[in-house]
């Protein structure tokens, strides 16, 4: 589910001439969260014990709850592009 609506995210919500960009910058992001993640769990969440493995919970439920908030903001606030109205124009659905 989570490679999924990545996938969606990541090329359904950039324009077409961005979508290279936003895929470099995405993939940018998950090496420096992989870089950091090892010490961060290691040395922040295990060294608080309980409150730690909580935090992290909450750390990874927050996101994925507003995400389905945050994707109709990004349907509703980009442009649409010319392939896109054409299609609706014609009355295809993509």
């Amino acid at each position: 589910m989570h490679m999924a609506a990545g996938f969606a995210l990541s090329m359904g919500l950039p324009p077409a001439h961005a979508q290279g960009q936003y895929d470099g910058f995405l993939s940018i992001i998950g090496g420096i969260v992989a870089a950091a993640a090892p010490a961060l769990l290691l040395g922040v969440v295990l060294s608080l014990g309980r409150p730690g493995l909580i935090g992290l919970g909450a750390f990874f439920a927050l996101p994925f709850m507003l995400m389905p908030a945050v994707a109709r903001w990004g349907e509703r606030t980009r442009p649409v592009s010319p392939e896109v109205a054409t299609v609706h124009a014609v009355g295809v659905t993509p």
